[in-house]
């Protein structure tokens, strides 16, 4: 049937309407998707197993039949994916969690994925590790040396992100507590046997969130509540993570102990739950942005396994010793930040505070003060 003439003018009147906002529709769309892979690719996220072409996949790993690792907050995340990737090369790995009833979950769990040969491999001490308590670390660390083996991988995993003011039982701010100075502790208590085990690897996990740490790290300030800034302590933890690595390593230069930072890059891990909190306190609109934002993560964020890799690779890699990788901060995916070609699309690397020496000594200092454990080769 022909359209009536008023029909047919109708239809032509409202043809430029249409085709304006299809067009509004797919610039949006671009811009949506374009807005999308930068921050992706700023963040370190998914684009980084495209490009640039990874330097370190699971099927990378060598052999580790003999190998004995621990791995700090194996419970979840990439601490999860690190030791399950280590024990399917034949690693015995020591999973730590807060609780020995996590840790023996986090050992079923790990079982049940690679077959019941792993059960001799994962190994769960009597004590958990709260790493906001010295006297749990000190416990914690006696309890491994009295198994009386050598430690060739340390993996310093664990932590906590953004959270609510809050002191460790020491006294101490709790993120800088848990992430560095638990850390700092438990290492320094650990070196007797990471000695035995050379050729060793020790790994401090840390993020580009260092960069937050805009003053570098306020030692005289921390636990001050009325100056505290969630943001900002995150990134002295993590600051204080590379430095660390960076003084070690230069403390061991002598010794085949390799000591590195690796940041894992925008993983999709529950490490972020403080902020989802405070979001969702916003009521509807801040569950509407979260189930917004979480229907993109899976897209934007690496998986836990992918995010585990630029830590596997400083653990295990051979290139470690045979380029003689010290005391270095690696981002993904198994690249050195020294070394990053992308500075165009990673503006956020590594930060001035985070090659400071004079610094890093300082926080060493500081560390052994609050936990009374140093180390002198």
């Amino acid at each position: 049937q022909t359209p009536r003439p008023s029909e047919r003018a109708h239809r032509q009147a409202i043809r430029p309407a249409r085709m304006g906002l299809l067009r509004v529709s797919a610039w949006l769309g671009a811009v949506v998707v374009a807005a999308t892979l930068i921050m992706a690719t700023v963040f370190d996220g998914r684009p980084r197993m495209v490009w640039p072409p990874p330097g370190f996949l699971v099927d990378d790993l060598p052999d580790l039949s003999g190998k004995v690792a621990m791995v700090t907050g194996a419970n979840v995340g990439i601490g999860l994916a690190t030791a399950t990737e280590l024990a399917r090369k034949g690693c015995t790995v020591y999973v730590t969690a807060r609780t020995t009833a996590k840790a023996a979950a986090t050992k079923k769990a790990i079982v049940k994925e690679l077959g019941p040969s792993a059960d001799e491999l994962i190994k769960v001490l009597p004590v958990g590790l709260e790493l906001g308590s010295l006297k749990s670390v000190a416990a914690f660390a006696k309890a491994f040396n009295d198994e009386k083996v050598p430690l060739n991988i340390l993996v310093n995993n664990a932590g906590i992100m953004t959270t609510p003011f809050g002191l460790t039982e020491d006294g101490l701010e709790q993120q800088w507590g848990v992430n560095h100075i638990g850390h700092f502790a438990l290492t320094m208590r650990l070196m007797p046997a990471i000695e035995k085990g050379q050729p060793a690897r020790i790994v401090s996990v840390t993020s580009l969130g260092h960069n937050f740490a805009v003053n570098g790290i306020r030692f005289d300030n921390m636990t001050d509540e009325s100056l505290y800034d969630p943001t900002e302590a995150y990134g002295q933890s993590k600051l204080s993570n590379i430095l660390f690595a960076r003084e070690l390593a230069r403390r061991v230069e002598g010794k085949k102990i390799y000591v590195n930072s690796a940041h894992p890059g925008g993983v999709d891990t529950e490490l972020g739950r403080h902020i989802k909190d405070k979001v969702l306190s916003f009521g509807l609109p801040g569950k509407l942005l979260i189930d917004a934002l979480e229907s993109v993560t899976k897209i934007i964020l690496l998986t836990p396994t992918e995010g585990a890799l630029t830590q596997l690779y400083l653990a295990t890699s051979p290139e470690v010793e045979t380029k003689q990788i010290r005391g270095k901060y690696y981002i993904p995916i198994a690249r050195a930040a020294d070394d990053n070609k992308l500075h165009f699309l990673t503006p956020i690397t590594q930060s001035k505070f985070a090659k400071d020496d004079a610094l890093a000594k300082e926080l060493w200092a500081k560390s052994v003060e609050l936990t009374g454990v140093d180390y002198k080769p």
